[in-house]
């Protein structure tokens, strides 16, 4: 028996098709105004360009191939990896930002992890007056780690 989708009548093999191509689709170039939102897999194989909005990825893994170009806010919720660089601004162009907020409760500064050579994490994060300071581990108070350099 056929079955309606919207005005049309498809049959149980027409109805199989365009399930498989409602879930699974390829394009050489798409451009998207508005709201785009995936559930489940998404695959940039070229590049990808977001202008004028942010890019959201949520509860998912975000994976590029090739280049991403984000013209306003990258927000990702998670561990995000770079297997390559990471690079914020346009030299001579644009001024580049990196923000890493405090966590909830206050007492969770953020930090940037620095591997040594061996492998070794050093973990670097402001105290509340300023001071920079150096640590093994995530800081988790003011006291943790120490200085970097003299610093007065």
């Amino acid at each position: 028996m056929a079955q309606r989708i919207g005005k049309y009548k498809l049959s149980k093999k027409e109805q199989a098709i365009y399930e498989h191509d409602v879930d699974t689709a390829t394009f050489s170039e798409i451009d998207i105004t508005g709201t785009f939102e995936a559930d489940g897999l998404c695959s940039a194989k070229g590049g990808l360009t977001v202008t004028g909005a942010a890019l959201t990825v949520t509860g998912q893994t975000a994976t590029f191939a090739a280049a991403a170009t984000v013209g306003t806010t990258l927000a990702i919720s998670g561990v995000t990896t770079a297997t390559g660089g990471i690079v914020a601004g346009t030299d001579g162009v644009t001024r580049g930002t990196l923000s890493l907020f405090d966590g909830s409760g206050g007492n969770t500064a953020g930090y940037i992890v620095l591997y040594s050579r061996n492998g070794t994490a050093n973990y670097i994060f402001c105290e509340d007056d300023g001071t920079l300071k150096r640590h093994t581990s995530a800081p988790a108070a003011n006291s943790d780690g120490s200085e970097v350099g003299g610093q007065t």
